[in-house]
């Protein structure tokens, strides 16, 4: 759990969230989301990663007020974001990394084996 201000921060990459980076990515393909957050010039890269984890809080926020109605959300702002020190930055931006690792691990099911029992 990472903290901000006091408050519990929720991060989470959504369908609404990859609509938002797409918009903000190279040529507006999300694949290219690793280049827009690694972008070589050191402002842009900042820039970058600031608006990438307001996306992830906007929509852990609104996703939480889903699944406990009457919670009220409460995402980080890019003044809120912009004022945090670089190891406060550091910890919620690896926060929202992990929230996308978490929200597009794909699982593999296995089919199950036809053996018989005389093949086994």
């Amino acid at each position: 759990m990472v903290e901000v201000n006091g408050r519990e921060v929720k991060f989470k990459y959504s369908v609404g969230a990859g609509i938002e980076l797409a918009r903000l990515c190279p040529e507006g393909d999300i694949t290219n989301l690793m280049a827009y957050l690694n972008d070589s010039e050191a402002g842009r890269r900042a820039e970058n990663r600031m608006r990438f984890v307001c996306i992830l809080s906007l929509m852990g926020e609104k996703a939480a007020a889903f699944e406990a109605p009457g919670y009220k959300p409460t995402p980080l702002t890019y003044d809120e974001v912009a004022s945090l020190t670089l190891e406060e930055f550091a910890e919620i931006f690896n926060a929202a990394i992990d929230a996308y690792g978490r929200d597009t691990h794909r699982t593999v099911r296995a089919i199950p084996s036809k053996k018989t029992e005389a093949g086994e």
